[in-house]
């Protein structure tokens, strides 16, 4: 578990200073194949990187997902239906990528909604026919978590 110096001035790492150097990576989990990801995994790896940071979901200026991969209906990729129902198969990929970037020493830094979900937010007056319903939000965040928690680092 990572934890901030009681001066506020050191992230620490069980009791080693711990540099956060990260890179993004935000539509990973739609737009990347399995070999493309390790690929990168394995890149990033070896130049050091030991945090990436990510969309639990995808955010609305991504290019189309050309794997058709989306945690919720849809009929065109970009138009959700909320209608209770989650892509367990889109979420469960999910947690094999945290993994194996994991298994690299790797953390993912996971946003777990980007602002295009949020009402009232700049990007969501682009699209506002994906803001989340308000009783779509705590299971959607609680099944976003759920592939990360074998591998959560609390920072």
């Amino acid at each position: 578990m990572a934890k901030i110096t009681p001066d506020d001035r050191v992230l620490k790492r069980g009791s080693l200073p711990f540099f956060w150097l990260g890179d993004t990576c935000w539509s990973a989990f739609t737009n990347m194949t399995d070999a493309e990801w390790q690929d990168y995994i394995i890149k990033r790896a070896a130049q050091g990187f030991n945090v990436v940071q990510v969309n639990a979901l995808p955010q609305w200026d991504r290019c189309g997902s050309t794997l058709g991969l989306y945690p919720f209906p849809t009929q065109d990729g970009l138009h959700f239906t909320y209608d209770g129902t989650l892509n367990k198969a889109y979420f469960a990929r999910a947690g094999r990528m945290a993994a194996l970037a994991a298994h690299y020493g790797i953390t993912l830094a996971v946003a777990v909604q980007w602002c295009n979900y949020v009402p009232g937010t700049w990007a969501a007056a682009k699209h506002p026919e994906n803001i989340l319903p308000a009783a779509m939000v705590e299971p959607v965040v609680k099944r976003s978590a759920r592939p990360f928690l074998p591998m959560t680092r609390c920072f």
